[in-house]
């Protein structure tokens, strides 16, 4: 049965849920098998020391947007589109709605497409069963879109057991991996800054930390989200980072399912790619559907998640892997500062600082704007601040934003464009 998820209207207190439902809820929906790739990615491209420090940097980066936007989501008790509106503007905020929602199709063409190479490369090596990939690709979108329709408390049954089983198989694969090596960690070249590292770690999450109101707002009080931000993405998040990328550092293998199969573990790798995937499709495609709600209103959000899966699905056919590693740079570029804007409003408004956004907020759109352009410049080089340019366009944005109200409030009382 599809139940109510309050898509365009708060979640009452008495269908609030338990820390530990809304804490699995987002660790299965940050961790999937593109996390595994880039856990790879910055192991191989830092060395395993520097990139657990690299992941629990891009953690706690992670985990400064999440508390704070987890906070407001349960204070608000609405979606993270809806908190868009009253900081953006209805019509402001469809244009940011209608950005993280194209995102969220990419996202979750990427995801389906390296669940389906995945699940060809265990089927063949170890149940010697030989299908096109695209077949692997549909089943899995079905799955995922169908657990989406059924909404947040589908998508929590699914989180509750699929998140302890990832966990156990993750570290029985860390150590498995230590008796499969004669030479131990080796020393590798750096072919990665440390804050490319980190980026690639924040861009990996920060979907999933902006929209992080979509979750808290079932928390039963602002204590609980804010605890569940914390142990998500600072502490699980770069944790499980680690446990998947010192055996591929170990090994010298950054596909993590092919190293599975190469220690004997190639029963349990179907669990990982299926459990991953599932889990982290179908929060997301939740989200995109909450989105696409604020859009278009009138169409039922099992309808248009629906849709949305299709597009995804449409995506990963046409390769979108390749382009992994600029999108999450674009990722932690363009997303933070929504996150970090969406904060700024609900302060300023709660202290009384700031009244109504009109339909479109210019100070809002101008904000983020400055910020992307700002982080774009970073990432090439051309400009120098933190050396992160995730943390770059979250400062700029709220900075600027701070500043459009302060001239306006020597205008008027309570700025409102």
């Amino acid at each position: 049965m599809i139940g109510e998820d309050f898509s365009l209207r708060p979640v009452p207190t008495d269908r609030s849920r338990s820390a530990l439902g809304v804490f699995t809820t987002i660790v299965g929906h940050v961790i999937g098998v593109p996390l595994f790739v880039v856990s790879a990615q910055v192991a191989f491209g830092l060395g395993f020391e520097r990139a657990i420090w690299a992941n629990f940097a891009g953690g706690a980066l992670l985990a400064v947007v999440g508390i704070a936007t987890a906070y407001v989501g349960a204070q608000r008790r609405v979606s993270t589109y809806l908190t868009a509106m009253a900081a953006f503007g209805v019509i402001g905020a469809k244009l940011v709605n209608l950005v993280f929602c194209a995102t969220f199709i990419g996202w979750f063409g990427v995801q389906v497409h390296l669940f389906s190479l995945a699940v060809d490369e265990i089927a063949g090596n170890v149940f010697g069963l030989h299908l096109p990939t695209t077949t692997y690709a549909l089943a899995g979108s079905v799955l995922m879109i169908t657990t989406s329709v059924y909404g947040i408390s589908a998508i929590q049954r699914l989180s509750l057991w699929c998140v302890p089983v990832l966990f156990g198989i993750l570290l029985c694969t860390f150590w498995r991996a230590g008796d499969y090596s004669r030479t131990g960690v080796e020393v590798v070249h750096a072919t990665l800054s440390f804050g490319q590292g980190v980026v690639m770690v924040a861009g990996g999450g920060m979907l999933g930390a902006v929209v992080m109101p979509d979750f808290s707002r079932f928390c039963r009080n602002e204590k609980d989200a804010v605890l569940v931000a914390l142990l998500s993405l600072a502490v699980a998040l770069p944790l499980i980072m680690c446990l998947a990328a010192y055996p591929a550092v170990l090994l010298g293998d950054g596909n993590l399912i092919r190293l599975m199969m190469r220690i004997g573990l190639g029963g349990a790798a179907i669990f990982v790619v299926v459990l991953a995937t599932w889990s982290m499709n179908a929060a997301g495609l939740y989200s995109n559907s909450l989105g696409l709600s604020t859009v278009l209103p009138s169409v039922p959000r099992p309808v248009l998640a629906v849709v949305a899966g299709l597009l995804g699905t449409i995506a990963a056919l046409f390769n979108v892997t390749e382009f992994l590693p600029p999108f999450l740079t674009v990722l932690s570029i363009t997303l933070p500062p929504v996150g970090g804007i969406i904060v700024a409003y609900h302060f300023l408004e709660r202290v009384g600082r700031i009244g109504p956004s009109p339909a479109i907020s210019i100070r809002a759109l101008l904000s983020w704007g400055i910020a992307i352009v700002t982080g774009l410049a970073t990432s090439r080089g051309w400009l120098s601040l933190s050396t992160l340019p995730a943390a770059d366009s979250l400062a700029v944005a709220v900075f600027s934003y701070l500043c459009l109200i302060t001239s306006a409030s020597r205008r008027s009382v309570r700025p409102t464009w």
